[in-house]
C-alpha cells in the first residue's frame, strides 16, 4: 500500500507538472505571436510615416506654390489652396492613425531600404522647395545603421520646412569623415506668411523620435532656431563606444 500510495502521488504531481508545462508553452506562444503582431503594426507606421507624410507634405507644397502663381485664375487659386488645405489635414489624420498602430508597443521600427540622398532631395525641389544637396567625403563603406539614420534626419527635416516655412531655401550638408557622419539641414525664412499649420512631426515620429533614433546610435541630435530660419544637427559615429562597465 505504501509503494502505491507513493506511486499514484509521484503520477498525480508528474500530471500537475505536465499540464503546467502545457499552459506555459501556450503562454509562451501566445506572447510571441503577439510581438509579432506589433512588429508588423511598428512597421505599417513607420512605412505610413515615411512615405505618405512626406509625400503628403510636398503636395501641400506644391499646391501652396501652384496658389501664388500670379497668371493663375481666381477660381483655380481657390482650388489650389483647397488641395493644400486638405494635404495638411490628412497630415494631421495620419498622424492619429500611426498613433493607434504603434501603441502598445516600444519596439524599434522596421527600416526600409534607403532610396539615397539625392533623390530625396530632387523630390522636394520638384515639389517646390529649392533644396542644394553638398556631400562631403566618401561614404563608399559607411554602414548601413548610419546610412539609414542620415536619411530620415533629411526626410524628417525637408517634411517639416515643407509643412512650416514652405517655399524657404534649404540646405542639405552631409559631411563624411573616418569616424562620424554629420548632417546639417538648414533653411530660411519662408518667402510668404501662408504656412501650413501642423504639429512638428506627426505620430511620435518627428523631430523627438529623429533625437531618439540617432542618440540609440551613440550621435547627437540638435535643432532649433537660426538666423531667420531653422537648423537640424545630427552628429552619427561610424562605430559606437560601447557602454561603460560597472563592476
Amino acid at each position: 500500500p505504501w509503494f502505491a500510495g507513493r506511486f499514484w502521488c509521484q503520477y498525480r504531481q508528474l500530471v500537475r507538472a505536465g499540464w503546467e508545462r502545457a499552459g506555459q508553452l501556450q503562454r509562451e506562444q501566445q506572447l510571441i505571436a503577439d510581438q509579432a503582431r506589433l512588429r508588423e503594426r511598428t512597421r505599417i507606421a513607420q512605412d505610413m510615416h515615411d512615405v505618405l507624410g512626406h509625400d503628403l507634405s510636398l503636395i501641400a507644397l506644391s499646391a501652396g506654390a501652384l496658389k501664388l502663381a500670379p497668371d493663375l485664375a481666381e477660381h483655380h487659386q481657390r482650388a489650389a489652396a483647397d488641395i493644400r488645405a486638405r494635404a495638411a489635414a490628412s497630415v494631421e489624420r495620419l498622424g492619429e492613425v500611426i498613433g493607434v498602430l504603434r501603441e502598445e508597443t516600444g519596439e524599434a521600427p522596421v527600416e526600409p531600404d534607403d532610396p539615397g540622398l539625392a533623390r530625396l532631395t530632387s523630390e522636394a525641389s520638384g515639389a517646390g522647395l529649392p533644396v542644394e544637396l553638398r556631400v562631403d567625403g566618401e561614404a563608399d563603406d559607411l554602414p548601413p545603421v548610419v546610412a539609414r539614420a542620415a536619411h530620415r534626419v533629411v526626410q524628417e527635416a525637408l517634411t517639416n520646412v515643407a509643412k512650416h516655412a514652405p517655399g524657404a531655401r534649404t540646405t542639405v550638408h552631409v559631411t563624411h569623415t573616418a569616424t562620424r557622419t554629420e548632417v546639417v539641414v538648414e533653411n530660411g525664412p519662408p518667402p510668404s506668411a501662408d504656412r501650413v499649420r501642423t504639429r512638428p512631426g506627426i505620430g511620435g515620429l518627428g523631430l523627438i523620435g529623429l533625437g531618439e533614433r540617432v542618440r540609440l546610435t551613440g550621435g547627437s541630435f540638435r535643432h532649433g532656431p537660426r538666423d531667420g530660419g531653422y537648423a537640424v544637427v545630427a552628429r552619427i559615429p561610424h562605430h559606437p563606444s560601447p557602454p561603460p562597465h560597472h563592476p
